[in-house]
Protein backbone atom coordinates (compact mmCIF):
# COMPACT_ATOMS: atom_id res chain seq x y z
CA UNK A 1 0.00 0.00 0.00
CA UNK A 2 1.40 3.32 -1.13
CA UNK A 3 0.39 6.38 1.11
CA UNK A 4 1.68 10.24 0.78
CA UNK A 5 3.23 11.74 3.27
CA UNK A 6 -0.29 13.53 4.79
CA UNK A 7 -1.97 9.90 4.63
CA UNK A 8 0.78 8.43 6.76
CA UNK A 9 1.52 11.29 9.25
CA UNK A 10 -2.28 11.16 9.82
CA UNK A 11 -2.85 7.65 10.82
CA UNK A 12 -3.92 6.94 13.98
CA UNK A 13 -2.16 3.51 14.29
CA UNK A 14 0.75 2.23 12.66
CA UNK A 15 2.30 -0.32 14.31
CA UNK A 16 0.64 -3.12 12.84
CA UNK A 17 2.71 -3.21 10.14
CA UNK A 18 5.39 -5.38 9.25
CA UNK A 19 7.53 -3.80 7.07
CA UNK A 20 8.01 0.43 5.98
CA UNK A 21 9.67 1.69 3.13
CA UNK A 22 10.25 5.24 2.52
CA UNK A 23 11.44 6.49 -0.53
CA UNK A 24 12.13 10.23 -1.45
CA UNK A 25 14.66 13.33 -0.46
CA UNK A 26 12.99 15.81 1.02
CA UNK A 27 14.43 15.62 4.80
CA UNK A 28 11.99 17.00 6.57
CA UNK A 29 8.81 14.99 5.75
CA UNK A 30 11.21 12.16 5.14
CA UNK A 31 12.89 13.09 9.19
CA UNK A 32 8.61 13.36 10.33
CA UNK A 33 7.92 9.84 8.93
CA UNK A 34 10.46 7.70 10.38
CA UNK A 35 10.13 9.57 14.06
CA UNK A 36 6.59 8.63 13.98
CA UNK A 37 7.61 5.31 13.28
CA UNK A 38 10.51 4.66 15.70
CA UNK A 39 8.09 6.85 18.18
CA UNK A 40 5.23 4.26 17.89
CA UNK A 41 7.42 1.29 18.46
CA UNK A 42 9.30 2.15 20.99
CA UNK A 43 5.78 3.41 22.69
CA UNK A 44 5.55 -0.75 22.04
CA UNK A 45 8.62 -1.29 23.96
CA UNK A 46 10.18 -2.70 20.87
CA UNK A 47 14.09 -2.82 20.46
CA UNK A 48 15.44 -0.42 17.89
CA UNK A 49 17.93 -1.67 15.54
CA UNK A 50 19.64 0.45 12.46
CA UNK A 51 22.05 -0.35 10.29
CA UNK A 52 23.25 1.32 7.00
CA UNK A 53 23.65 -1.14 4.05
CA UNK A 54 26.05 -1.05 1.47
CA UNK A 55 26.69 -3.19 -1.92
CA UNK A 56 30.10 -4.70 -0.27
CA UNK A 57 28.52 -5.69 2.84
CA UNK A 58 25.22 -7.69 3.14
CA UNK A 59 26.38 -8.96 6.81
CA UNK A 60 23.43 -7.04 8.85
CA UNK A 61 21.00 -7.98 6.55
CA UNK A 62 21.81 -11.40 6.71
CA UNK A 63 22.54 -11.63 10.90
CA UNK A 64 18.92 -9.88 11.77
CA UNK A 65 16.75 -11.79 9.19
CA UNK A 66 18.92 -15.30 10.71
CA UNK A 67 18.72 -14.01 14.35
CA UNK A 68 16.21 -16.02 16.29
CA UNK A 69 15.83 -15.86 19.75
CA UNK A 70 12.71 -16.98 21.95
CA UNK A 71 13.44 -14.81 24.80
CA UNK A 72 14.62 -11.44 23.08
CA UNK A 73 12.00 -8.37 22.83
CA UNK A 74 10.35 -7.35 19.70
CA UNK A 75 12.71 -5.52 17.18
CA UNK A 76 12.01 -3.37 15.22
CA UNK A 77 15.23 -2.88 12.65
CA UNK A 78 15.69 0.20 10.09
CA UNK A 79 18.02 -0.07 7.15
CA UNK A 80 19.29 3.09 5.46
CA UNK A 81 20.62 2.63 1.64
CA UNK A 82 22.81 5.70 0.90
CA UNK A 83 22.19 4.96 -3.20
CA UNK A 84 19.93 3.12 -4.87
CA UNK A 85 20.68 -0.96 -4.94
CA UNK A 86 22.50 -2.90 -7.38
CA UNK A 87 21.31 -6.54 -8.63
CA UNK A 88 23.35 -8.28 -5.70
CA UNK A 89 21.76 -6.38 -3.18
CA UNK A 90 18.29 -6.19 -4.77
CA UNK A 91 18.26 -10.24 -4.54
CA UNK A 92 19.53 -9.86 -0.49
CA UNK A 93 16.65 -7.27 0.31
CA UNK A 94 14.16 -9.53 -1.28
CA UNK A 95 14.98 -13.05 -0.23
CA UNK A 96 15.89 -11.58 3.68
CA UNK A 97 13.34 -8.87 4.22
CA UNK A 98 10.60 -11.28 3.08
CA UNK A 99 11.48 -14.69 4.84
CA UNK A 100 9.00 -15.57 7.67
CA UNK A 101 10.23 -12.95 11.08
CA UNK A 102 8.98 -11.63 14.28
CA UNK A 103 11.15 -8.53 12.86
CA UNK A 104 9.51 -5.41 11.65
CA UNK A 105 11.13 -3.72 8.92
CA UNK A 106 11.93 -0.13 7.98
CA UNK A 107 13.88 0.42 4.60
CA UNK A 108 15.07 3.94 4.26
CA UNK A 109 16.21 4.65 0.26
CA UNK A 110 17.75 7.57 -0.93
CA UNK A 111 18.46 8.47 -4.31
CA UNK A 112 15.81 6.44 -5.81
CA UNK A 113 14.40 7.05 -9.31
CA UNK A 114 10.42 7.52 -10.47
CA UNK A 115 11.26 4.29 -12.67
CA UNK A 116 13.04 2.24 -10.14
CA UNK A 117 9.41 2.51 -8.21
CA UNK A 118 8.02 -0.38 -10.74
CA UNK A 119 11.26 -2.71 -10.75
CA UNK A 120 10.23 -6.20 -10.29
CA UNK A 121 12.44 -6.14 -6.96
CA UNK A 122 10.98 -3.06 -5.35
CA UNK A 123 7.49 -4.26 -6.35
CA UNK A 124 7.77 -7.63 -4.45
CA UNK A 125 9.25 -5.73 -1.47
CA UNK A 126 6.84 -2.44 -1.79
CA UNK A 127 3.97 -5.63 -2.12
CA UNK A 128 3.95 -6.43 1.45
CA UNK A 129 4.55 -3.18 2.60
CA UNK A 130 3.36 0.31 3.49
CA UNK A 131 5.44 2.49 1.06
CA UNK A 132 5.71 6.42 1.83
CA UNK A 133 6.71 8.21 -0.99
CA UNK A 134 8.27 11.64 -0.37
CA UNK A 135 7.50 14.41 -2.58
CA UNK A 136 9.40 17.26 -2.91
CA UNK A 137 6.92 20.11 -2.23
CA UNK A 138 5.88 22.80 -4.34
CA UNK A 139 4.30 25.92 -2.83
CA UNK A 140 0.89 24.64 -2.25
CA UNK A 141 2.30 21.35 -0.97
CA UNK A 142 4.47 23.92 1.41
CA UNK A 143 2.13 25.40 2.90
CA UNK A 144 -0.22 22.68 3.73
CA UNK A 145 2.80 21.18 5.31
CA UNK A 146 3.65 24.65 7.04
CA UNK A 147 -0.05 24.49 7.93
CA UNK A 148 0.66 20.73 9.33
CA UNK A 149 4.12 22.05 11.53
CA UNK A 150 2.00 24.77 13.14
CA UNK A 151 -1.08 22.51 14.79
CA UNK A 152 1.91 20.70 16.35
CA UNK A 153 3.59 23.98 17.24
CA UNK A 154 0.93 25.89 18.86
CA UNK A 155 1.91 29.13 16.70
CA UNK A 156 -0.42 31.11 15.13
CA UNK A 157 0.20 33.14 11.21
CA UNK A 158 -1.80 34.45 9.44
CA UNK A 159 -2.75 33.70 5.70
CA UNK A 160 -0.41 36.03 4.15
CA UNK A 161 2.79 35.03 6.97
CA UNK A 162 2.69 32.06 5.70
CA UNK A 163 2.71 32.54 2.02
CA UNK A 164 5.72 35.06 2.94
CA UNK A 165 7.23 32.17 4.62
CA UNK A 166 6.55 29.48 1.70
CA UNK A 167 7.89 31.66 -0.49
CA UNK A 168 11.05 32.85 1.19
CA UNK A 169 12.34 29.37 2.07
CA UNK A 170 11.40 28.22 -1.80
CA UNK A 171 10.33 24.23 -0.63
CA UNK A 172 13.84 24.24 1.62
CA UNK A 173 11.15 22.61 4.96
CA UNK A 174 14.20 21.93 6.99
CA UNK A 175 14.59 26.06 6.52
CA UNK A 176 11.13 26.59 7.45
CA UNK A 177 11.41 24.10 10.37
CA UNK A 178 14.01 25.94 11.90
CA UNK A 179 12.29 29.38 11.32
CA UNK A 180 9.19 28.45 13.05
CA UNK A 181 11.40 27.26 16.08
CA UNK A 182 12.77 30.56 16.14
CA UNK A 183 9.18 31.85 16.60
CA UNK A 184 8.09 29.93 18.68
CA UNK A 185 10.58 31.01 21.47
CA UNK A 186 9.26 34.60 21.29
CA UNK A 187 7.11 36.00 23.93
CA UNK A 188 3.87 36.13 21.55
CA UNK A 189 2.63 32.96 19.40
CA UNK A 190 0.74 34.76 17.07
CA UNK A 191 2.91 36.51 13.85
CA UNK A 192 0.95 38.72 10.68
CA UNK A 193 3.33 39.45 7.03
CA UNK A 194 4.57 42.17 9.01
CA UNK A 195 5.78 41.03 12.44
CA UNK A 196 7.08 37.68 10.86
CA UNK A 197 9.72 39.82 8.49
CA UNK A 198 12.29 40.77 11.13
CA UNK A 199 12.84 37.10 11.55
CA UNK A 200 13.04 35.82 8.17
CA UNK A 201 15.81 38.95 7.78
CA UNK A 202 17.48 37.67 11.14
CA UNK A 203 17.37 33.97 10.22
CA UNK A 204 18.34 34.14 6.36
CA UNK A 205 22.12 34.80 7.32
CA UNK A 206 22.82 31.59 8.88
CA UNK A 207 20.64 29.07 7.28
CA UNK A 208 20.45 26.36 4.39
CA UNK A 209 18.81 27.95 2.13
CA UNK A 210 21.31 30.71 1.90
CA UNK A 211 24.23 28.25 1.58
CA UNK A 212 22.99 26.78 -1.20
CA UNK A 213 22.09 30.45 -3.14
CA UNK A 214 25.78 31.64 -2.06
CA UNK A 215 27.23 28.44 -3.97
CA UNK A 216 25.12 28.48 -7.13
CA UNK A 217 26.28 31.83 -7.26
CA UNK A 218 29.50 31.33 -6.78
CA UNK A 219 29.98 33.72 -3.70
CA UNK A 220 33.08 32.16 -2.44
CA UNK A 221 33.24 34.87 1.03
CA UNK A 222 29.59 34.27 1.78
CA UNK A 223 29.25 30.96 1.22
CA UNK A 224 32.65 30.33 3.89
CA UNK A 225 31.06 32.82 5.94
CA UNK A 226 27.26 31.12 5.83
CA UNK A 227 28.68 27.43 6.50
CA UNK A 228 30.96 28.30 9.48
CA UNK A 229 27.69 30.12 11.14
CA UNK A 230 25.48 26.80 10.79
CA UNK A 231 28.75 24.57 11.23
CA UNK A 232 28.47 26.80 15.10
CA UNK A 233 25.02 24.92 15.90
CA UNK A 234 24.83 21.39 16.87
CA UNK A 235 24.36 18.47 14.95
CA UNK A 236 24.26 20.33 11.19
CA UNK A 237 26.78 18.95 9.56
CA UNK A 238 24.58 16.22 8.02
CA UNK A 239 21.98 18.36 6.53
CA UNK A 240 24.82 20.82 5.14
CA UNK A 241 26.65 17.40 3.33
CA UNK A 242 22.59 16.98 1.71
CA UNK A 243 22.72 19.72 0.29
CA UNK A 244 25.83 19.69 -0.84
CA UNK A 245 25.25 16.69 -2.78
CA UNK A 246 21.74 17.99 -4.11
CA UNK A 247 23.27 20.94 -5.77
CA UNK A 248 25.61 18.68 -7.08
CA UNK A 249 23.40 16.07 -8.46
CA UNK A 250 21.13 18.22 -10.40
CA UNK A 251 24.07 20.31 -12.10
CA UNK A 252 25.87 17.17 -12.68
CA UNK A 253 21.97 15.98 -14.63
CA UNK A 254 22.35 18.99 -16.80
CA UNK A 255 25.45 18.64 -18.18
CA UNK A 256 24.31 14.74 -19.07
CA UNK A 257 21.43 15.94 -20.56
CA UNK A 258 20.26 17.66 -23.62
CA UNK A 259 18.91 20.81 -22.61
CA UNK A 260 15.88 20.19 -24.00
CA UNK A 261 15.33 18.07 -20.84
CA UNK A 262 16.29 20.56 -18.28
CA UNK A 263 13.06 21.76 -17.55
CA UNK A 264 12.21 18.15 -16.56
CA UNK A 265 15.30 17.95 -14.65
CA UNK A 266 14.02 21.14 -12.92
CA UNK A 267 10.88 19.78 -12.16
CA UNK A 268 11.74 16.63 -10.83
CA UNK A 269 14.02 18.53 -8.34
CA UNK A 270 12.09 21.36 -7.29
CA UNK A 271 13.97 23.90 -8.56
CA UNK A 272 11.85 26.94 -8.48
CA UNK A 273 12.56 29.37 -11.71
CA UNK A 274 14.11 32.36 -9.86
CA UNK A 275 16.91 29.68 -9.30
CA UNK A 276 17.18 28.03 -12.83
CA UNK A 277 19.52 30.26 -14.56
CA UNK A 278 21.78 29.80 -11.58
CA UNK A 279 21.96 26.10 -11.85
CA UNK A 280 22.43 26.67 -15.51
CA UNK A 281 25.31 28.99 -14.69
CA UNK A 282 27.00 26.40 -12.34
CA UNK A 283 26.83 23.36 -15.01
CA UNK A 284 28.11 25.63 -17.51
CA UNK A 285 31.23 26.87 -15.64
CA UNK A 286 31.88 23.34 -13.69
CA UNK A 287 33.87 20.41 -15.14
CA UNK A 288 32.43 16.95 -14.97
CA UNK A 289 35.90 15.90 -13.34
CA UNK A 290 35.15 18.94 -10.70
CA UNK A 291 31.74 17.47 -9.96
CA UNK A 292 33.27 14.24 -9.44
CA UNK A 293 35.88 15.18 -7.01
CA UNK A 294 33.42 16.63 -5.02
CA UNK A 295 31.33 14.15 -4.96
CA UNK A 296 33.86 11.83 -3.87
CA UNK A 297 35.02 14.47 -1.15
CA UNK A 298 31.48 14.18 -0.26
CA UNK A 299 31.35 10.61 0.27
CA UNK A 300 34.55 11.00 2.57
CA UNK A 301 32.77 13.81 4.54
CA UNK A 302 29.83 10.90 4.95
CA UNK A 303 32.35 8.47 6.45
CA UNK A 304 33.34 11.21 8.36
CA UNK A 305 29.95 11.73 10.00
CA UNK A 306 29.09 8.25 10.40
CA UNK A 307 32.86 7.67 11.95
CA UNK A 308 34.04 4.48 9.76
CA UNK A 309 36.89 7.03 9.27
CA UNK A 310 38.65 9.88 10.92
CA UNK A 311 38.78 13.03 9.48
CA UNK A 312 37.72 16.54 10.61
CA UNK A 313 34.34 17.41 8.90
CA UNK A 314 34.33 21.11 9.54
CA UNK A 315 37.10 21.44 7.41
CA UNK A 316 36.19 19.42 4.82
CA UNK A 317 33.13 20.90 3.96
CA UNK A 318 34.78 24.16 3.96
CA UNK A 319 37.08 22.76 1.37
CA UNK A 320 34.66 21.32 -0.63
CA UNK A 321 32.58 25.41 -0.73
CA UNK A 322 35.89 26.37 -1.54
CA UNK A 323 36.54 24.21 -4.61
CA UNK A 324 33.15 24.44 -5.35
CA UNK A 325 33.06 28.23 -5.17
CA UNK A 326 36.60 28.75 -6.91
Amino acid sequence: MQLSYFDFIKKPEVTDTKLFIVTGDEPLQRHNVVEKIITAFKDKNYEIARHDLAEQNHNDLYHEADSLNLFAMDKLVQFSLEKPPQKSLQQALVQNILKPSDNVYLLIFNGIKKQTLTTKWFQNLAQEATHIHIYQPNITNAINIINHELEQSGLSLDREAIQILAQKTEGNLIATKQILKLLSRQDTSSFDAQTIKPFLHEHASFDIFDLSDAILMRQKAKSLTILNNILTEKDKSPLILWTIKKELRIVSQLQTTQQTYHQKIFKDNNVWASKQKFYSSLANRLSSEAISNNLKRCLDIDLCIKGAIKGNVSLKLNEVIFYLTC
